[in-house]
């Protein structure tokens, strides 16, 4: 079985919500569970990057940035774009990802 957590926090540096990500996959690979973190959001600012990966492994947890970037734009217009193709790519990659062993989890 594999278990897909789709979210808008940044991964594997961040916040609380991170942690729970991180508890959540620590859990299910504990269980024997493949774990993959897809990011849909860009989460870092240019005067202070946490996360430079965009794909990886963290503590037996995959993860991938959706973008080829993970800096935010400071430009409205950029900004726009990056939201289109943000759920463009989101539909994109649920259609990639739809299996029925599959669980897919969407933490905001």
């Amino acid at each position: 079985m594999k278990v897909n957590i789709i979210t808008s926090e940044p991964f594997p540096n961040g916040m609380a919500g991170t942690n729970r990500i991180i508890s959540l996959g620590k859990g299910f690979k504990e269980n024997n569970i493949e774990v993959l973190v897809l990011c849909i959001n860009k989460s870092e600012y240019f005067h202070g990057i946490l996360n430079r990966k965009l794909e990886g492994d963290f503590e037996g947890i995959k993860f991938k940035y959706i973008f080829k970037t993970n800096v935010k734009s400071k430009y409205s217009l950029f900004k726009l774009f990056n939201y289109i193709f943000k759920l463009i790519s989101l539909f994109r990659y649920c259609l990639l990802l739809f299996n029925p062993n599959t669980l897919n989890i969407y933490y905001s």
